[in-house]
């Protein structure tokens, strides 16, 4: 399959189902204060599995992960990032010029 005919979602999804197939794409989420100095804690770590992704008709991808709370030691939190088709181009791209160097 030649990426470069494919929408840039399109790529994104093809990217993970190979690669989460394969349980080798690692995620890590960390948190660190805004107002003020402050080292990172690391609050998820694990596979990013494709139960994890969902795409929707627009070609936005959502990640949604359960990870600690930053403030307690017992709480759960959802997490989700979206990002639109143009902003996973941005990535696209950037992972392609990487690839390539």
């Amino acid at each position: 399959m030649r990426t470069n005919d494919l929408r840039p979602y399109e790529f994104v999804k093809y990217l993970l189902d190979d690669l989460l197939t394969q349980d080798s794409v690692h995620m890590r989420l960390s948190a660190q204060p805004a107002r003020k100095s402050g080292s990172p804690k690391c609050i998820y770590s694990a596979p990013l599995r494709i139960e994890d992704v969902q795409i929707d008709e627009n070609g936005d991808v959502t990640v949604s992960i359960v990870a600690d709370d930053i403030y307690s030691k017992h709480s759960k939190q959802r997490y989700q990032i979206t990002l639109t088709e143009a902003e996973i181009s941005i990535l696209s791209r950037g992972a392609e010029q990487r690839l390539r160097a």
